[in-house]
């Protein structure tokens, strides 16, 4: 027996790497000091965990 059913539309799951919340823009700051020349490792992390919580992380590791 086949599912009839269509797709889920992911944009609307909410844990869904592709679901944007309405207060989601780029103009948002998600880490506060500016990289530089001296700060990569630090400002790194500090990414890193912003998009992992933001649920995003896998677009910039390359697993979607």
């Amino acid at each position: 027996m086949t599912n009839d059913l269509p797709p889920q539309d992911q944009s609307l799951n909410v844990h869904s790497p592709y679901y944007l919340h309405p207060g989601e823009n780029p103009t948002i700051v998600l880490v506060s000091p500016i990289l530089d020349l001296t700060n990569y490792n630090s400002w790194s992390h500090l990414m890193l965990t912003a998009i992992s919580a933001k649920n995003k992380a896998e677009f910039v590791d390359g697993s979607i």
